[in-house]
Parts: C-alpha cells; structure tokens; sequence
C-alpha cells in the first residue's frame, strides 16, 4: 500500500517563493517611505504643533487626497505612464499609507500632553526640539504600532 503524502505543494513553493518575497519587499518598502511621509504630514497637520490655521488646513486636504483613490487606481495610471515594473505599485502603496497612517498619527499628535512642550518653550526650545523631545516620545508607541498595522494591510491583496 502506498502512502501519497501530498509534496505536490513544494514544486509550487520553489517557482512562487521569489515572487513571495518581492511582494513581501514591496510592501515593507512602500510602507517605511509612507511612515516617514506620514510622521512629516502629520506633524504639519496637528493644530496644537502648528498655530497656522491655513497650513494645518492645507496638509489635512493632501491626506484626504492621498486616501481619496484606492492604491490599485493608483498603481493603474502609475503603471499606464511608467510602464509594467515594481516601482509603480510601490509608489501607489506609498502614497495611499501617506493619507492613512497621517489621518491616525495627527489624531495621536493633537491628543498628546502638552506639558513637556510648554516646559521645552519656556526654556527656549525651538519648535524642532518641542516635537523631538516634547512630542515624539509620547507618540512613538502608537506610531510604531499603526505602523505594524499599516504593514499586515499592505501585505495583503485589495478585496473587492
């Protein structure tokens, strides 16, 4: 009696895996560049960091922009002027995690305790040094955990 033990998964696995990991790449790419992208948008759209109401205005309109069109639209029209590659879909990933982990990394900003801030101000820190020392180690545990969540979405094809 023969026993089939079903190995048939592995030839699969063999010619499948580089794809797997180009995904994988793109997708932990795309979403460190959105991260960077979002802390800089966010910190500029935080009314409590910036006392310019047209400029906090300003950069909530490019988050909207940024998570008005699903990635897919914009890797399409990405790929129509770029052509058939990698760097089109990492830039539609990119752009889209720009508007999303921006619209939750503000929300975390403007809910921050301002104390550290207004202690950095009356020692004369300028606004760099408020949001390095006042600000970012408040956040950073919400940043990296949106992150982490923002990465498990990229991996993941769109459903429609």
């Amino acid at each position: 009696m023969s026993f089939d033990a079903g190995w048939a998964w592995l030839y699969l696995l063999v010619e499948y895996f580089p794809a797997l990991m180009e995904t994988i790449h793109m997708a932990i790419l795309a979403t460190f560049i959105g991260f960077v992208g979002a802390v800089i948008v966010s910190l500029l759209a935080s009314q409590n960091l910036v006392k310019n109401k047209t400029a906090v205005s300003l950069m909530r309109r490019v988050m909207d922009f940024s998570r008005a069109f699903p990635e897919l639209v914009i890797a399409m029209v990405l790929l129509f002027l770029m052509g058939k590659s990698a760097v089109p879909a990492l830039i539609a990933i990119a752009f889209h995690t720009v508007g999303a982990l921006g619209k939750l990394f503000s929300e975390v900003n403007e809910n921050v305790d301002m104390k550290a801030v207004e202690g950095l101000t009356a020692n004369g820190a300028n606004w760099f040094q408020q949001v390095r020392y006042g600000i970012i180690p408040h956040v950073l545990p919400n940043y990296l955990s949106y992150g982490l969540l923002r990465l498990e979405i990229n991996c993941v094809p769109p459903q429609f």
